[in-house]
């Protein structure tokens, strides 16, 4: 069948036919090109930037510099029709590619992560709004099923204290620095920023420049500059993102 176009963008397109289990890129581009369609109104998504996605036992990945000059976004579906899945794994690479170049200093390589499963757990809710509304009885029906994923994901979450990021001594900010994926504490992070990002979409404007930052002495430094190099309307969203790692919340 061949790859699919998406309508966000001629630089975009899905190519999972080749997955082996019938998760073409017809059934990939009916659930994802409204996703990318939404994760644009919200983030500065570069339209111009050529995005590949496709299928592979590699993923969920985010694959820069390949021979193709198309930047690889490599999902895992199982080739299983479960579109909350889908999206999921896609929101949280869409947030790698928004950052581009990702934070560069290692040790606060797990707040991207954080920030991915943050952007999952938004746009499933997004998703769930915007397939409500649809005029499309089949995206009506499964509209519940991304909000019954966000809840799937809750109890993986680890209980931690958030203010311990504040100090780089901590247990915590030891073990988020030598490993970026604990996705348990990642998971539990996120959901504490949810619901300010709920309330402050300026922060979505705020991702790509991530990538700026240098030279932070700690966590609360590296949020400090965050908002120093980001654009003036981020900034209440940011120092509302921070104030959950000034105190326990």
């Amino acid at each position: 069948m061949g790859s699919v176009t998406s309508r966000v963008s001629p630089q975009w397109r899905f190519d999972t036919d080749n997955s082996g289990g019938g998760h073409t890129s017809v059934d990939s581009a009916f659930v994802l090109d409204d996703l990318l369609y939404i994760y644009s109104n919200k983030a500065p998504l570069d339209k111009n930037r050529l995005m590949l996605i496709i299928e592979g036992n590699a993923g969920p990945i985010y694959v820069t510099n390949t021979p193709l000059a198309h930047e690889l976004i490599i999902l895992n579906t199982k080739q299983a029709r479960l579109w909350a899945r889908d999206v999921y794994q896609l929101a949280h690479e869409l947030t790698h590619f928004v950052i581009f170049h990702g934070i560069q200093q290692p040790q606060f390589k797990w707040f991207e992560e954080t920030l991915s499963e943050l952007s999952s757990y938004f746009f499933l809710k997004q998703m769930a709004a915007y397939w409500a509304a649809s005029n499309n009885q089949i995206k009506r029906a499964y509209a519940d099923s991304f909000l019954e994923y966000v809840e799937l994901e809750r109890p993986e979450a680890e209980d931690i204290k958030m203010s311990d990021l504040s100090d780089p001594s901590s247990h915590t900010s030891l073990m988020l620095e030598g490993y970026q994926y604990d996705r348990p504490k990642n998971n539990y992070i996120a959901q504490k920023i949810l619901p300010v990002v709920e309330n402050n979409p300026a922060y979505w404007r705020a991702l790509p420049f991530l990538e700026k930052v240098s030279n932070a002495t700690s966590f609360l430094d590296f949020m400090t500059k965050w908002k120093a190099v980001s654009p003036k309307e981020t900034g209440e969203a940011l120092s509302a993102v921070t104030s959950l790692f000034e105190s326990d919340h």
